[in-house]
């Protein structure tokens, strides 16, 4: 119970500052993200659950947003999907899926509401990270 919570409030601190250096830079280091994802796949696997199966699929639900960027020419960053297979350490599959939904939906109603505004092009981009943050705060409420 008490490594549950601290799970959720470290993958908060980790989106959290992973939001502020992909809004300021556009960047995130390989370090930062590898750290993550190893202090969540140890936390996790200390608790229990979900089973190691259950956080290697989570993991690929970034390995498969690695393959969209490689598809779309980094339409989406290579460091956004190497961030959702962090999440994936932290979360599984299920609640990782759910994440990822929760961010592009949130990711898409703000590009609509830039677009109407007529604040933003259709080729301009947005950092994703941000939207990941608020995807897991928005589950954290929830859930």
């Amino acid at each position: 119970m008490v490594l549950e919570f601290i799970s959720k409030i470290l993958l908060l601190f980790f989106l959290g500052a992973a939001a502020v250096l992909d809004f300021r830079k556009r960047e995130l280091p390989l370090i930062y993200i590898g750290a993550g994802f190893v202090t969540g796949a140890i936390l996790r696997l200390v608790i229990g659950e979900p089973s190691a199966l259950e956080l290697l699929l989570g993991c690929l639900v970034g390995a498969i947003f690695l393959l969209i960027a490689r598809i779309s020419r980094e339409a989406i960053g290579y460091g956004d999907g190497l961030m959702i297979i962090a999440t994936g350490a932290f979360l599984g599959l299920i609640d990782n899926v759910l994440l990822m939904l929760c961010a592009v939906t949130l990711a898409a109603l703000f590009s609509i509401g830039l677009l109407i505004l007529k604040k933003w092009k259709r080729k301009d981009e947005i950092p994703f990270i941000p939207f990941l943050l608020g995807g897991y705060v928005v589950l954290l409420a929830v859930f």
